[in-house]
């Protein structure tokens, strides 16, 4: 809500009445709003977790944004450090996200919020005999 004091009606020997702005947001199918921030969910195959991925994400202003595990930030609790995807390694955690700074909704001056993308993992459902071929290739 946005008030404009004194840009109201204007009359003689009367004070001008304030305009009042009043916005609602709606809400949208692929996209949340966090204060400044968006965040979106990326979904990717077991497979697409484990050897690699890329998309293509359209943003709110048709903007087509290139992502892909080479844009993953991982996070090391034991060094208590967080470091980028090397190029060879492919492996996207379960519950990794990716943020691009200046993505976001407009805020304070010229300051734009992050785009914050979730990678959800789908795993699916084996077979026995897809089981028993899933434990023979891991250690």
């Amino acid at each position: 809500r946005l008030i404009f004091k004194g840009f109201g009606d204007q009359a003689p020997h009367a004070n001008s009445g304030d305009v009042i702005l009043s916005v609602n947001e709606l809400k949208h199918s692929r996209f949340l709003r966090k204060g400044e921030n968006l965040h979106s969910d990326v979904y990717l195959t077991l497979e697409e977790a484990l050897l690699g991925w890329s998309r293509e994400i359209e943003h709110l202003d048709g903007e087509i944004l290139h992502v892909s595990h080479h844009d993953v930030v991982k996070s090391d609790p034991v060094m208590s450090k967080t470091m980028r995807s090397k190029p060879h390694d492919f492996v996207t955690p379960m519950g990794s996200s990716l943020q691009i700074g200046g993505k976001g909704m407009a805020g304070s001056g010229y300051k734009r919020g992050a785009l914050v993308l979730h990678l959800k993992i789908q795993i699916p459902e084996l077979s026995e005999e897809q089981q028993e071929g899933v434990k023979f290739l891991l250690p």
